[in-house]
């Protein structure tokens, strides 16, 4: 399947209360606010195969159906709207996860896959981080990060992938300063695009991509798409600005670059 940047308004990473990190946010709640604004709206809520037998997950084997039973009611009112999962890349349970995913693939829009976890350790918590640097140089644990990208990336199992510099962003919440491999990062960018694999715009994010990587990444016709990651429709409805914004960065990236820091 060839993939292109969306062309129209779009936010491809919201989560809902089906995440487990989210409070509140139905499907509703942001098809509410998107329509009012024009902005294609793909739902991405957390999905980790390691949990899928687990009851208590918000998506586990028995309460996917509901999921998809939800979402496809909110669509029959709001039809500018998709449905994804930003699916945990674990090697550990890589056959289990192949497996899940073509079972499903029918049933959701894009699988978009993402790190959080590091030496066997959640590095997307400030608790997780502080975990890893007792145990880890502050360099191996990005080195690592990087590595596991790669294969995510290489697995061929995703659409996309979430958050590229997902470590950076998640050390900066401690008092440590990571140098941020630019090389590393744009190879990552390069390899998805020979892999046909769709690269994220996080505008949650402030190290990725920079400027000047994501300039070239563009200019070599890698392929992105918008996310916000939010976390609530509070959080959908203040980013609403950079949305649009990132959107026309993808549109119309000389433009939007030259007049922007």
């Amino acid at each position: 399947m060839e993939f292109r940047t969306p062309s129209f308004t779009h936010d491809y990473h919201v989560h809902t209360r089906y995440s487990p990190d989210v409070k509140e946010g139905s499907f509703r709640d942001y098809c509410v606010i998107a329509v009012k604004e024009g902005i294609h709206i793909g739902f991405l809520d957390h999905f980790k195969i390691w949990k899928l037998n687990d009851p208590t997950y918000p998506l586990s084997r028995e309460k996917i159906p509901q999921y998809l039973e939800e979402f496809d009611n909110v669509k029959s009112e709001f039809a500018d709207t998709s449905l994804g999962l930003e699916v945990d890349y674990y090697p550990e349970k890589l056959g289990a996860l192949e497996e899940f995913l073509e079972d499903h693939r029918g049933e959701f829009d894009r699988f978009i896959g993402a790190v959080h976890i590091v030496f066997d350790e959640v590095a997307s918590t400030l608790e997780g981080l502080k975990t890893l640097t007792m145990n880890y140089p502050l360099e191996k644990i990005c080195e690592e990060y990087l590595r596991m990208v790669e294969k995510a990336v290489e697995s061929r199992l995703f659409d996309g992938i979430a958050h590229l510099d997902g470590i950076y962003r998640w050390i900066r919440r401690t008092n440590l300063s990571p140098v941020v491999d630019e090389g590393e990062l744009l190879e990552l960018g390069r390899l998805c695009k020979r892999r046909g694999v769709m690269v994220e715009l996080n505008i949650r994010s402030d190290s990725f991509p920079l400027k000047r990587i994501l300039r070239r990444l563009l200019d070599e016709n890698t392929v992105f798409f918008v996310g916000s990651d939010s976390h609530s429709p509070e959080e959908f409805s203040r980013a609403l600005y950079r949305i649009k914004e990132a959107n026309k960065l993808l549109q119309n990236h000389d433009l939007f670059l030259s007049r922007s820091p």
